[in-house]
């Protein structure tokens, strides 16, 4: 079982259980290839805008360039929505559609996405934001099932290449994040220390 057993870069551990952590459960694959990746950078801006923007999966349009849009939906039997992020895999591909719940929430600090027991393809995404001197340090932590990318090419692609490739987009992406909120007004604020409603945070956790 994959968990956060170690601080990220950042020093800060999130405090994520193991049961929010399982991301081999529901997985279609008999032995499946998990591709995780982490990456940090520091924004000149105020921790609590940044993590507002962060956690809101409505604004990854805004800075993650394969994002089409997510949406909210309502989940017949659950006290929380769905996001269900549209998002650009190739051009055999150009529509995927993931859906994702909120696993884990701490004001300010870390959010946590998980995709729904069922799903053709595992995805987590732990973001965590630290206040630091003049600014944020933020953590973006991505885990997925290598399959997705077979899924969209059509053909299998070696493992280190699909983590350098990751990596290098996901630099790319927070240096465009670091652009948004340092240069440009915060537009389509949520309510301040209060997820927006396209985390979709369990009742329970959201105070």
């Amino acid at each position: 079982m994959l968990r956060l057993s170690q601080p990220d870069r950042s020093g800060y551990q999130p405090r994520i259980l193991a049961a929010y952590l399982r991301p081999l459960k529901f997985m279609p694959s008999s032995d499946p290839v998990i591709i995780d990746i982490t990456c940090t950078l520091r924004m000149e801006r105020d921790s609590a805008t940044v993590f507002r923007y962060l956690a809101d999966l409505r604004l990854d349009a805004r800075w993650r360039k394969e994002v089409h849009q997510t949406r909210i939906e309502p989940a017949e039997g659950r006290r929380m929505g769905v996001a269900v992020q549209d998002a650009y895999l190739s051009r055999r591909v150009p529509h995927h559609l993931t859906r994702l719940q909120c696993m884990h929430y701490e004001p300010g600090r870390c959010i946590a996405f998980e995709t729904l027991p069922g799903s053709p393809f595992w995805q987590q995404t732990i973001r965590t934001v630290q206040p630091v001197p003049g600014g944020a340090l933020v953590t973006y932590r991505l885990l997925f099932d290598a399959a997705v990318v077979r899924f969209g090419l059509g053909f299998p692609l070696p493992p280190f290449f699909i983590r350098w490739y990751t990596r290098t987009t996901m630099k790319r992406y927070l240096a465009r994040l670091k652009t948004i909120l340092e240069q440009s007004p915060i537009r389509g604020k949520t309510p301040r220390n209060r997820p927006a409603a396209a985390v979709a945070v369990p009742r329970k956790q959201a105070r």
